[in-house]
């Protein structure tokens, strides 16, 4: 029995994208900086190894650096957007909209078509 083949790339479906979360991207850097430093280990010379290792663990710092920064700006970000959004409906709530029973709503022009219509028909 034959074994199926896969559906060619353009005919699957598209999987959900879900974004990473800030663990999973601060796990996947230490595991790159572990791996270029695993490949130094084996690939450097004796003597250079310190200073290999030294600019990987510096890289790996100012990785580290700039996705907490990226992670405290989205954080400020999103608390701003919440701010903002809990004044709209504040605001929202404090609008009067004024209804037919308002006695201070301008009354609206009524449309002459159906009168112009029915006194037509009247004569």
């Amino acid at each position: 029995m034959e074994r199926p083949s896969r559906r060619p790339l353009d005919n699957r479906p598209a999987t959900n994208y879900t974004p990473s979360t800030y663990s999973q991207q601060r796990a996947a850097i230490i595991a790159l900086y572990a791996a270029k430093i695993a490949a130094a280990r084996t690939t450097a010379p004796g003597d250079q190894l310190a200073t290999i290792i030294a600019a990987i663990r510096s890289e790996e710092q100012a990785a580290l650096r700039a996705l907490r920064d990226k992670a405290a700006s989205e954080a400020a970000a999103r608390q701003q957007r919440a701010i903002l959004g809990e004044s709209y409906r504040i605001a929202a709530r404090n609008v009067t909209i004024k209804g037919s029973d308002d006695p201070d709503r301008p009354s609206e022009p009524r449309s002459t078509v159906g009168r112009a219509s029915s006194k037509l028909q009247r004569s």
